[in-house]
């Protein structure tokens, strides 16, 4: 790192790794390119070329630059809000001054004290970015420049924070991810979130959309042909490399071509006549109509950014879209533990998937429930909250034990007694419920449940990674088990925890934001699905189980998801694409309050009696629904998914448009769900695409529709479950798992309905499964879920 330098009073910090700032493109990158008829993209960023990009931002055509100004403007003051005061902010590429300065002025209008740093590999760049912004004399926003390439700014940001621990938040402005392969900006994200970031620190990212394809094709073809100007200057840069002038900007044409289907933009240099080329990048001639792409600009649907963050280890906070949807801005974070999508696999779930489970497990029973909550009761119909602490592990012992493993019991053995199996009663008559552990009248200290965790987690990775090419097919069903009920039970968990005064929101998460975006948008015509075949059940046979490796490929489920059962035709039907909303469900306690009617709120709302005031529960403290009698459309719970009881939701729908609607069936909701995974097209038999999912802890709360492809909620789409009709019950070739023979048979009293998808927290090894079902009381209140509407 070399010493700072001013440009106009503000410091530009030399922290290159090699002495040159220029990108390195040697002749040899230029022959090897051109073997492939490509050329470096870098080639088109010389001064020139900057100055040339620049002035395409200011062409109407070029919508990027504008959606993402219009972004900025309108959202500032919530943007500043995001940006802690005493922090970081590093921009990757120095800025735009339209854009730039918005935040900044801004950052200074809030009086937030940040300290602005802008990256570059040009000094020329640099200076002219500082002498534009230094002139608006800040007060609390300090200006400084970087010079250096993008992973030089990783080890810069480690230094910083080794010397004085900071908030960073990183400014990736115009789209620039577009430059990178999805694949490659996954990456290059995850390289800062694995070498830069603390926990929390975040990234502002700007993305461009998979727009109509006339729209982005005008974008890169624009009326002024400066596009073309900045694409053919790239050939200067090339001859300077080669140190002769090899390509003559009048023998070449500029091709721009729009690949709809994977969702890039292509930039092409095609020679109008024969070109020599010299020895040295192999000789040769380049044919006259030779189509050398120099560029790619990838674009992003809802799904792309979803398996990019997922794939980077970042999870969203918030983002925010231009009016017209074109193009948005993403607030994105380093989480302190998460669920992985990708984690998703067809057999049993590795040492890695248990760690990302365990960590999760430990995050929201350490530092979500205070110590005074393990002796609460938050739902009346299930165990205090100590009980899941030492159930969690006592379940993974047991089942370990049925399975022979040839391990030995974790000690205390006795505490078999009162963690193996928890209380489900019936909701009518709390009296009447199955077989369970004996409660105890006082519970061990907390310190010798945790170390009964501990010993439990390790008698696990023993198996995981002393037995793992030796492992039987019983043990490994047995992990599996363990594995499924620990995510269940979390979720299980975490919808107690809401019902609690003494929960705590989820740290190092940011708060989100209750007001809606200005832009948001719900599409809410109805769909018709056309009549659908669908395959019921999977074969996983019991006893595959005593044959050596045979859960190796096999594709595990619970006994109610088994056997296969053939293919079933739907009839076509008519759907609702999202779920009933909190206002819909408000909008008829209120129509029935005001006829004389006094209906009891879901147990998801703290509400007053006259429903003046209305909020919904979240770890983040009550979100706005109806306010001094004021329904605001303005209050994003208002779009989310009213979690309750089939029977309330019953209710509604009697009441609803004359009762002209019903719950789906369960072979219905799978119909609507392999409609919208054709639009993803996924055609995997045996999982969903998740990408435009709610679940594994993505977003900490219910969302709308809005960001689900073509508004169609598919499974977990909205974070919450979906009632069907379907009374869950025994099937033809139903037999109970060897290893938890209760799990279902239990259940299956007429009482209890088939719930698909998944919530917020649920673990998408689950709702990933096309076989799963999970199942709950129609009279239950306190499950996180919801109910589409289908026409009579």
């Amino acid at each position: 790192m070399s010493p700072a330098r001013d440009s106009m009073g503000a410091k530009i910090v030399d922290i290159r790794r090699s002495a040159s700032t220029e990108p390195a493109i040697s002749v040899a990158d230029l022959k090897q390119s051109l073997t492939h008829n490509q050329l470096p993209t870098l080639l088109l960023y010389d001064e020139k070329g900057l100055q040339l990009f620049e002035d395409i931002t200011y062409v109407s055509e070029y919508y990027l630059t504008n959606a993402e100004i219009e972004i900025l403007k309108t959202e500032s003051e919530e943007i500043a809000f995001r940006i802690p005061d005493g922090s970081t902010l590093v921009e990757l590429g120095s800025g735009n001054l339209r854009k730039t300065s918005v935040i900044l002025d801004a950052l200074e209008a809030a009086k937030k004290t940040v300290h602005y740093y802008a990256l570059d590999v040009s000094e020329a760049e640099l200076d002219r970015c500082l002498s534009e912004l230094t002139p608006r004399e800040y007060k609390y926003v300090q200006l400084s420049g970087l010079l250096g390439l993008y992973e030089d700014s990783i080890d810069w940001i480690k230094s910083l924070k080794s010397d004085k621990p900071t908030f960073v938040s990183l400014l990736w402005l115009g789209s620039s991810i577009g430059n990178f392969t999805r694949d490659e900006a996954a990456e290059f994200l995850k390289s800062f979130t694995a070498s830069a970031l603390s926990t929390s620190d975040q990234f502002f990212i700007g993305i461009d959309h998979r727009n109509n394809p006339e729209i982005v094709y005008k974008a890169y073809n624009d009326s002024e042909k400066l596009t073309a100007k900045f694409i053919l200057n790239g050939l200067n840069q090339a001859n300077r490399i080669l140190g002769e002038k090899v390509f003559d900007t009048r023998d070449f044409d500029y091709l721009g071509k729009y690949n709809a289907d994977v969702g890039y933009h292509e930039a092409y240099l095609v020679p109008k006549v024969p070109i020599p080329l010299p020895q040295s990048i192999g000789g040769g001639m380049l044919e006259a109509g030779t189509e050398i792409n120099i560029e790619k600009s990838f674009k992003y649907n809802v799904c792309d950014i979803s398996r990019l963050l997922d794939t980077a280890g970042l999870s969203e906070a918030c983002n925010w879209y231009n009016g017209s949807r074109e193009y948005s801005l993403h607030l994105v974070y380093k989480p302190e533990c998460r669920l992985p999508l990708a984690s998703v696999v067809a057999n049993m779930p590795s040492l890695e998937e248990w760690a990302y489970m365990h960590n999760m497990w430990d995050y929201v029973t350490c530092k979500m429930a205070p110590e005074s909550m393990y002796l609460e009761q938050p739902i009346y119909l299930r165990n205090t909250v100590i009980f899941y602490l030492g159930h969690s592990p006592c379940f993974l012992d047991v089942v370990l034990n049925r399975a022979n493993t040839g391990t030995l019991a974790t000690q205390p053995v006795w505490y078999q007694d009162i963690f193996a199996r928890g209380i489900d009663p019936d909701v009518d008559d709390p009296s009447k419920v199955h077989s369970h552990s004996s409660i105890p009248a006082e519970w061990p200290p907390l310190d010798d449940i945790l170390q009964y965790q501990d010993s439990v987690r390790s008698r696990l990775r023993r198996l995981l990674t002393d037995n793992t090419g030796k492992m039987s097919s019983r043990t490994a069903r047995a992990i599996w088990l363990g594995y499924e009920h620990d995510a269940m039970h979390l979720e299980t968990l975490m919808y107690m925890m809401l019902q609690s005064p003494l929960k705590l929101s989820p740290p190092g998460v940011p708060k989100p934001s209750f007001i809606q975006s200005k832009h948001a948008n719900s599409n809410q015509k109805w769909i018709r699905i056309p009549a659908t075949v669908i395959n019921i059940g999977i074969d996983d046979p019991d006893e595959a189980d005593h044959r050596p490796g045979s859960h190796a490929s096999r594709l595990m489920g619970w006994d109610n998801e088994k056997p296969s059962r053939g293919s079933v035709t739907v009839p076509p039907f008519s759907a609702s694409p999202s779920l009933i909303t909190n206002r819909q469900y408000y909008s008829y306690l209120l129509d029935r309050l005001r006829s004389g009617v006094v209906i009891k709120p879901p147990e998801s709302w703290n509400a007053s009696e006259d429903l003046q005031n209305v909020y919904v529960k979240t770890f983040f403290g009550d979100a706005p629904l109806c306010v001094d009698g004021s329904l605001n459309s303005d209050f994003i719970a208002s779009d989310w998914p009213v979690c309750a009881s089939y029977n309330e939701l019953q209710e509604f729908m009697a009441q609803f448009q004359n009762g002209e609607f019903r719950f789906p069936t369960e072979h219905e909701v799978l119909a609507i769900y392999k409609t919208q995974q054709q639009r993803l097209h996924n055609d995997d038999p045996d999982y969903y695409d998740l990408s435009d999912s709610n679940v594994g802890f993505k977003h900490w709360h219910p969302s709308s529709n809005v960001d689900c492809i073509e508004g169609i909620s598919g499974p977990g789409g909205q974070g919450v479950w979906e009632w069907t009709s379907t009374v869950f019950d025994s099937h033809e070739g139903f037999t109970v798992n060897e290893l938890y023979p209760e799990y279902s048979a239990d259940f299956f009293d007429g009482k209890h309905n088939v719930v698909l998808g998944g919530s917020w927290a649920t673990a998408p090894r689950l709702s990933g499964r096309r076989s799963f079902r999970n199942w709950y009381q129609r009279s239950y209140c306190f499950a996180w879920i919801g109910a589409r509407m289908v026409r009579k």
